[in-house]
Parts: C-alpha cells; structure tokens; sequence
C-alpha cells in the first residue's frame, strides 16, 4: 500500500494545474543522466529532444505521451552524441548524430531502425513532414565549405534536393509543415547578410525581408490548408533585427507578405519565435538581465509562461518553448527543482 501511495504521489509532483486550467508535466531523463530537453511534440503528444546518459553523453530521445522516455538506438560510441529534432504524427524522428572522429550526420530513426541520410557528407535534418520529407542543411567542403538548406523527398539515403539560394555560404531549412511542401528557414546573401525565407514546391524560394535591419531567421512554418495557391493559412515565424547591425533580434509572424513583430516580454533585449500552429499561436523565448523566459504570442498579445506557473509546482522557471501543436501542447525546457528538464504544457 505504501508503494502505491508513493507512486501516486510521484505522479501528483511531476503534473501541475496552472492557472487558468492547464497542466504542465515534467519530462523524465535517462536513467542516471543529467539534463534533458523536449524540442518537438506531434498531435499525439509524443515528444522528441535529447537527454544526457549516465555516461554524460547527449543522446536522442522521444518521450511518449505518458511521458515515458526512451533513448533512440543510434551509434553509442564514446565520445559520441545525438539529437532528436522533431518527429512527425506516425512515430518518425529526425535528428543528427557524430562522434569524436566523425562530423554530424543527419537520420531518420522510425520503430528502433536508424538510417543515415548521407554517406559521408556532414549534414543536419531539423524537420520533417507527415509525408516523411526532410528538410535540414547539407555541407559541401571547400574554401570556404558551403552549407546549403535542403529537403530530402523521403526518410530514406539519398543526394538531398537543393532548396536554391541568393549566393551566401551558410543556409538551413529548419521546418517544413507537416502537410504540405512548404518550407522555412535562412538563407546567406553575397554580402553575408542572412534572411528569413519560405520556399513553396511551385514556386521556389522567397526573401521574407527583415524588420529593418540586415539579418532575419526563419525558426517554424504552419500551413493550414493545401494547396494555398495565395497564401491565406502559411505562417512563418522567427526573429529579426530591428535596427541594422544590432545584436538584439525580435521575434516576428509572417503573413500574407508582411513581417509583423511580436514584441518582447518586459526586461528583454531580444528574442527568438520557433513554433507555430494553424491557429496563429507563436511560442519562443526571451532573455534580458541574464534571464530566458518562454513565452507564448495569441491574439496579439504575449504570454510569459512562468507567469502561469502556480506555487509549489517545482518548477524555478521555464526557459524555452520549443514547439506548439494544433491542441496548443508546447514542447520545451526549464529548471525543474534545479534540474533542467524538459516540459510539456497543455491547455
């Protein structure tokens, strides 16, 4: 009897009610491990990142939507790590892993099988879609090396199709929605200035500008209905200079052809937009004064999401959102107790 009541009470610590009516669930690490990090969640509330082993090793992980974690079988070797990116709605993780000898290498993982989606190149997958294409970056060694935003066709090896670009030497595609071929991310310019960018299958790679300075990011893409020939449900986030040659960015919603910035949480200086859903719901995070806070952006206004967290929940501060679904779970990491761990909030 004792070891039930334990074992509820286990469960009590790690489930929160926030105010108003949502719950927040600490994410278990490894066993004997350190910290770990939620980076994606799908509709199903699996959860994928990575988590340091009892051996200090960051190794990829998913959690699944109990919250249970298991590390994904992709080469132990000392010195080696990996890292879960995102998964899409029927179980496939992507990420990238390397070792003390070898550069990083994108994988598709899918029910205990890994596969390299390069031979020998160094490459990195950061997204995949529910029709299982990969978009990520491909290096190309030289002097300089070029690395190019790219889309593998499908979760197997093979040479990745080239996204284009506007001459610069460091792109990435960092998402392409879920369910259709629409992709975002950065691309460099012959001046080594770097903009935002949403590449569509038909019609090819657009410059999504700045919000007045040089550099903007490109972080998640949403598409809420496909085909969208005039782009009424594609959203894009990320973050961008205000003023030209700034360190400080500001997280920004593209749509419809304008870049709109969503503001800072106050006593931030700057901020990145990661994910965003079909329902116009942005989460990033902010930092100023030495400290991150996660937030979330709905209906013109922004959230810190520490702000919800009630007393007693152990949870220090939530320091990124990483990822936001179409129930409006997000996906992120804090310091829970003095542990960084990763989270899942559900409204």
């Amino acid at each position: 009897m004792t070891r039930i009541m334990n074992k509820r009470l286990l469960l009590l610590a790690a489930v929160f009610v926030l105010s108003p009516g949502w719950t927040i669930r600490e994410l278990p690490t490894l066993p004997g491990g350190g910290l770990c990090v939620a980076n994606a969640i799908n509709e199903r509330g699996e959860t994928a990142g990575q988590a340091q082993s009892s051996a200090g090793i960051m190794r990829a992980v998913i959690w699944n939507s109990a919250g249970t974690i298991y590390e994904l079988a992709t080469p132990a070797i000392p010195g080696g790590i990996s890292i879960a990116e995102d998964l899409n709605d029927y179980g496939y993780v992507v990420g990238r892993m390397a070792t003390t000898t070898t550069p990083a290498t994108a994988f598709v993982w899918y029910r205990g099988i890994v596969t390299n989606l390069t031979a020998s190149s160094e490459s990195r997958a950061f997204s995949i879609s529910n029709a299982n294409h990969v978009a990520g970056q491909w290096s190309v060694a030289g002097t300089p090396p070029r690395h190019y935003a790219v889309v593998w066709g499908s979760a197997t090896p093979g040479s990745p199709f080239f996204l284009g670009g506007w001459g610069g030497y460091v792109d990435f595609a960092y998402d392409i929605a879920k369910n259709a071929p629409v992709v975002a991310g950065t691309a460099a310019t012959q001046i080594r200035d770097r903009h935002a960018f949403l590449w569509i299958d038909s019609t090819g790679m657009r410059d999504l500008g700045t919000l007045g300075g040089y550099n903007s990011y490109g972080r998640g893409v949403s598409v809420g209905v496909w085909p969208d020939s005039a782009g009424d449900t594609i959203y894009v986030v990320g973050e961008s200079e205000t003023v030209p040659g700034s360190m400080n960015l500001t997280p920004f919603l593209w749509y419809r052809g304008t870049m709109t910035g969503l503001g800072l949480l106050p006593g931030c200086t700057t901020g990145y937009a990661y994910g965003v859903n079909k329902r116009k719901e942005v989460v990033g995070t902010c930092w100023g004064g030495g400290i991150d806070r996660a937030f979330l952006w709905r209906s013109g206004s922004l959230v810190d999401l520490n702000t919800v967290l009630p007393p007693g929940s152990g949870w220090d501060r939530l320091y990124a959102a990483y990822d936001i679904n179409e129930s409006g779970q997000i996906a992120g990491f804090g310091s829970y107790r003095g542990q960084i761990r990763g989270f899942i909030l559900t409204p």
